[in-house]
């Protein structure tokens, strides 16, 4: 029988939220070679959650899995919402959709009419205005934010296109609260620490991996060597985002760490770490802004 995992009505369902969804499921999902997302009408999904979930979709999907989702009701509000947002536009061609797939991309019908958010897009090495258009759309809320964060995302996408090393689309997006803004870049390759491990000095050889990710955003660690100018991009990230009080959230293989600024510094007392989750390939980096 296919195991049916459902998302909660009535509840923001955020990063952190979605991680305990899948870690109840995390049995049913490893163990079965089809799975069904059950996600009801009420239920209301931030945009973190929803491209960490098209990521893990489109792997279990190359994984060979019959992926279904579930969405019960055509007119559901977040269907709605994730056809606006682009979700469909990048789903594998063999996930299955119910009751039915939208017939038109409301993310390709009202692209760019709403200048508080960015779709969800691939990640593209062609695409060099990616950066500005995550930019402009922070720069609608707070102008300040909007030209420092230009640096961020242009570090950070470059990582994703220097580092991933897979088939699978990488992915941004970004949405505008009532209090706050949240951008999402998330790939499927082999991760910050698959990158950085196999090549840190050998201090590093027992580190846990909330000591590496803390020290690659605060220190700018890099699997080159020093002078070919590669690996301060976390490090620009991390500085930029705690200039303006971010949350930083890092989402590794089977790790999730959240960065929680404090004297303006990224520090052990304030990182936060869930371990043994559902295994999810990839680095998926999410900026948090409150205003």
């Amino acid at each position: 029988m296919m195991p049916r995992i459902s998302f909660p009505e009535d509840v923001w369902i955020g990063g952190d939220k979605l991680e305990g969804i899948l870690w109840k499921a995390k049995e049913a999902i490893q163990g079965k070679e089809s799975v069904c997302f059950e996600i009801l009408p009420g239920s209301k999904i931030l945009i973190d959650a929803a491209v960490i979930f098209l990521s893990l979709i489109n792997q279990l999907s190359a994984e060979g899995k019959l992926v279904t989702i579930d969405f019960q009701n055509e007119d559901s509000e977040v269907m709605g919402y994730f056809n606006r947002m682009g979700f469909f536009d990048h789903i594998a061609p063999h996930v299955t959709i119910l009751p039915a797939k939208p017939l038109f991309s409301g993310a390709q019908l009202y692209k760019k009419s709403n200048k508080g958010l960015v779709e969800i897009v691939r990640i593209d090495e062609d695409d060099a205005e990616l950066p500005g258009r995550l930019a402009d759309a922070l720069e609608t809320k707070d102008k300040k934010l909007g030209k420092a964060s230009f640096t961020i995302f242009g570090e950070l996408i470059d990582n994703v296109i220097r580092h991933s090393s897979t088939k699978l689309d990488a992915f941004a997006a970004l949405q505008t609260y009532k209090n706050g803004i949240m951008v999402i870049v998330s790939d499927s390759g082999k991760g910050l620490l698959g990158t950085l491990r196999p090549k840190l000095p050998k201090k590093y050889k027992d580190a846990t991996d909330i000591e590496i990710v803390i020290d690659a955003f605060e220190k700018g660690l890099t699997r080159h060597r020093k002078k070919s100018g590669h690996g301060c991009g976390l490090t620009t990230c991390a500085r930029k985002a705690k200039q303006f009080h971010g949350k930083l959230h890092v989402r590794l293989a089977d790790t999730r760490v959240n960065l929680v600024p404090a004297d303006d510094v990224y520090t052990h007392d304030t990182a936060y770490c869930f371990l043994e989750l559902l295994p999810v390939k990839g680095t998926h980096i999410t900026f948090d802004f409150k205003y």
